[in-house]
């Protein structure tokens, strides 16, 4: 973490004076994009995505209508509680590789989707739970 109180031109023209400088500094904005405690679970969002979409025998990229309905209707079968995780890193995986948003079709699609992959699973599995008075043993009175 660096602690900075404000901006200065002069770091900027120094960072940015050579090509080697821009090119570093425009590698530790693209590190920061995402922070390192979010790289495994969107890692894992694409791979599952990857993992479905091969599953069916099509390419994961370019997102179309096709694509999600597909990759949702293994995401169903699977058991999945939250495909618009999936379907919000397929989004940013398409942008990136094609360089355009997805189409409407595709959009309206996840919309349909994600009702269809949430419809009727219930909520997630309950913590088991105790008597909170159960815990007055264990607590230090001053």
């Amino acid at each position: 973490m660096t602690h900075t109180a404000r901006g200065f031109r002069a770091a900027v023209a120094a960072a940015l004076a050579t090509e080697h400088g821009r090119q570093a500094a425009l590698r530790r904005l693209d590190a920061d994009v995402y922070a390192n405690s979010s790289r495994a679970p969107r890692d894992s969002l694409w791979a599952t995505w990857v993992f479905v979409a091969n599953a069916w025998g099509i390419p994961p990229v370019p997102v179309t209508e096709d694509t999600v309905r597909r990759v949702a209707a293994g995401l169903k079968a699977g058991g999945y509680r939250v495909p618009e995780q999936y379907f919000s890193r397929a989004r940013q995986e398409h942008l990136r590789q094609v360089g355009s948003p997805i189409d409407a079709a595709a959009e309206q699609a996840m919309a349909d989707c994600s009702r269809s992959v949430t419809r009727g699973i219930g909520p997630s599995s309950l913590k088991h739970s105790f008597p909170f008075e159960d815990l007055a043993p264990l607590a230090v009175w001053p």
